[in-house]
């Protein structure tokens, strides 16, 4: 496979945005990845376990690119013989890890698994990436491979990796959206229906619209507040991070948002909580739709959609996931010696991830990376 232009990866990135606002994208979205990536076909599940307790079956969405039928609904009968299932399906978020990584593929093409499901579809390799991982919500990205591919290598899980983090921004703001039918042309009769907080903003943060329950929340003050027409977070801590992902978002390249804003925690004085995630609206004519602004700010004021302490902190902060992992074990005292063993990387690798901490965090030591951690590690973030 040629590498990825960046011009490629910018376009595979708007069209993810694009399915923020108008899921039914996912498919075409799908097919450029697949394509692109000369792969089999790739899927993306989304399962909420909000109904738990209730009897009900969790709500699953999965999008994913033309495939027989009959071959994908075999494959649920057969993950207890899958080689390494759990070790893909259990690795952190942004964080691919393919089946030959787990075993060689002379291993592999000798178990029950490829003999059953994979030989028989022309099949070679498959690279599992979580997008999320909550006590309540799930996604993945699957991808397949042909056997005439070759095995997925650090290039293709990089671009994995560095895709996860977008797709999980349009899954989750598709999620907090109470209609099932969203159109963007009809902004104030359905926008303003909706019970999550919508503001679409220009640079700096200078509020162009917001629907009633945006409204509502700017009056109260108490998790976001409009200064001199500008949104704000109004936690201090928090005001810097919410900044700068809402100006990274106003430019015109999607990409340049990179990981911030990607379900920033708005906590209160009195603790309610809040949780928003930055939409670039980019030169997309479907997102822009939602409003004349250069960026859209949707905001849940629902406890089950705050995200955990690492996924919180690489909102704010831009770091990586595995950054912002090295980042928390600082803070709670772990060595980097420690901490490589534990990461099961090399004390000069984990060396380097603490330099780019320091870089993307303007500090200079691990002490002032603690206090930074110490700084956002409020209840809210622990839920």
């Amino acid at each position: 496979m040629k590498p990825l232009t960046n011009a490629e990866l910018s376009r595979m990135i708007g069209d993810i945005y694009d399915c923020a606002v108008e899921p039914s994208r996912w498919f075409q979205t799908l097919d450029l990845i697949r394509d692109r990536m000369e792969l089999a076909f790739v899927q993306l599940n989304f399962t909420s376990m909000s109904k738990s307790g209730s009897g009900l079956p969790p709500d699953m969405i999965t999008f994913q690119t033309d495939w027989n039928r009959e071959w994908i609904d075999k494959l649920p009968g057969l993950l207890d013989i899958i080689p390494g299932v759990d070790a893909m399906f259990d690795t952190e978020i942004d964080t691919p890890i393919s089946q030959m990584q787990l075993l060689t593929e002379s291993e592999f093409r000798a178990t029950k698994f490829c003999e059953a499901w994979v030989k028989p579809q022309g099949l070679r390799d498959t690279c599992n990436t979580p997008l999320v991982k909550r006590r309540d919500l799930t996604g993945i990205l699957v991808a397949v491979s042909y056997e005439s591919r070759a095995l997925f290598d650090d290039a293709d899980r990089e671009i994995f990796a560095l895709l996860s983090p977008h797709v999980r921004r349009a899954l989750m703001i598709s999620g907090m959206r109470t209609e099932n039918r969203f159109r963007a042309s009809l902004q104030h009769n359905l926008l303003d229906r909706l019970a999550t907080g919508i503001m679409i903003v220009t640079h700096g943060g200078k509020l162009v619209y917001a629907n009633a329950s945006a409204e509502m929340l700017l009056s109260s003050g108490r998790n976001i507040a409009v200064k001199g027409g500008r949104v704000q977070a109004a936690h201090p801590p928090f005001a810097a991070g919410f900044n700068e992902a809402v100006e990274r978002a106003c430019a015109e390249n999607d990409t340049d948002i990179g990981l911030r804003g990607n379900g920033i925690p708005l906590p209160s004085r009195d603790g309610a909580p809040a949780v928003c995630y930055v939409l670039p609206l980019g030169k997309s004519e479907s997102r822009r739709a939602l409003g004349p602004g250069l960026a859209a700010i949707f905001i849940s004021t629902e406890k089950a959609a705050l995200p955990p302490t690492l996924e919180a902190l690489s909102a704010l902060t831009g770091l990586t996931s595995q950054e912002s992992r090295i980042a928390l074990m600082i803070a709670g005292g772990v060595s980097p010696k420690d901490g490589a063993e534990q990461l099961g990387i090399s004390l000069n690798t984990i060396r380097s991830h603490i330099t780019h901490i320091f870089q993307k965090t303007g500090t200079n030591d691990q002490q002032a990376v603690a206090r930074l951690v110490g700084d956002l590690s409020l209840p809210v973030l622990q839920a």
